[in-house]
């Protein structure tokens, strides 16, 4: 939850520099995330993945930064205690 809350903080520069955030949850109800959203007070989306889809096809711990083209520009395959925080987006983002 801490790096969502981060990453909330970030957001208004991310969209500033004209990016959207996706967050994906793992909880094995959409309610869940739902829930997760108001508690932390998320501007951005938060979908979820109760199936474990997206997580079995990527690692639960990665992200990724996506261009208008559809080409991946960047990506951080951290661990469970080192996510990829708002700053580093934000720095991926101007370097493009």
């Amino acid at each position: 939850m801490r790096q969502l809350v981060q990453l909330n903080k970030a957001y208004p520069e991310i969209q500033e520099l004209g990016g959207e955030l996706l967050a994906i949850h793992l909880e094995c109800i959409p309610a869940g995330s739902e829930v997760a959203k108001k508690k932390a007070k998320l501007e951005f989306h938060l979908a979820n993945d109760d199936r474990l889809q997206v997580s079995t096809a990527y690692s639960p711990t990665s992200a990724y930064l996506v261009g208008l083209d559809g080409r991946i520009k960047a990506r951080w395959l951290g661990a469970v205690h080192d996510r990829v925080n708002g700053q580093a987006i934000i720095e991926a983002m101007r370097e493009e």
